[in-house]
């Protein structure tokens, strides 16, 4: 029987579950309904073993970006490597978060690497997995949200959840050390996804980030990528 996965997300790059919108860490629904979910996940997609070089590597950003706020520091994160060249993340709740090895490939530089995984940890940080029902706020409005199927996981794809994680991934970023524009560009660059609406190169996300982004400056000469993450890169590229 296919089990009901209760998840936002943005097209072939960034997946993220999304129900009510409050800051807390996992709570007794989330962490069964993840549980299960992981479990899952475990029997359908291939993984990186933990200790693979990028696993480690993937671990220690999302636990630095996972940590720049006490509301993260009191979760446990694990972050798992998909074995598929295809540009996506998603997160399932109780700090587990997914990303697949063409994330590293997609990501031009690491703000873009650390801006995917800290939209995901923005779900999470916004409490948005304590609900077993679809989001709240409006009715299913097409254009703003969308029901999808990915083996036999169901993903509720509502905008208005993005948006939310986008907000908090800016801080998640600037707090790490990372270049927050980076969370924008990646937004502008999701490949559109027919008649979702949710993808277009000037779209709600994009306008909002920009907005948001307003007030940013860099410090200095910008963020240089680590010599991990170059070296990872140019191994993925192999």
């Amino acid at each position: 029987m296919s089990k009901r996965w209760q998840c936002t997300a943005v097209v072939a790059v960034l997946f993220a579950c999304a129900c009510a919108a409050q800051a807390y860490g996992p709570c007794l629904s989330e962490q069964s309904r993840s549980r299960e979910t992981a479990r899952q996940i475990d029997r359908e997609w291939p993984q990186r073993p933990s200790n693979d070089e990028l696993s480690r590597y993937i671990q220690s950003l999302g636990e630095r970006l996972g940590r720049t706020s006490l509301t993260g520091r009191s979760i446990s994160w694990r972050f798992i490597v998909l074995r598929d060249r295809s540009p996506y993340a998603f997160s399932i709740g109780s700090g587990f978060v997914y990303i697949a090895d063409g994330a590293l490939s997609f990501a031009r530089n690491e703000s873009d690497l650390a801006a995917i995984l800290a939209h995901e940890i923005g779900h999470q940080l916004a409490g948005h997995f304590c609900e077993l029902d679809p989001p709240r706020y409006g009715s299913d409005d097409p254009s703003t949200v969308r029901r999808d199927r990915v083996g036999t996981l169901v993903q509720v794809i509502d905008l208005r959840k993005e948006l939310e994680a986008d907000q908090y991934a800016v801080d998640i970023l600037r707090d790490a050390g990372f270049d927050p524009h980076a969370m924008l560009g990646v937004a502008e660059r999701l490949p559109a996804h027919a008649g979702s609406g949710l993808a277009q190169p000037e779209n709600e996300r994009v306008l909002a980030l920009q907005n948001r982004l307003r007030h940013f400056r860099l410090a200095g000469p910008g963020v240089q990528d680590s010599y991990e993450f170059r070296r990872l890169k140019e191994q993925i590229r192999e």
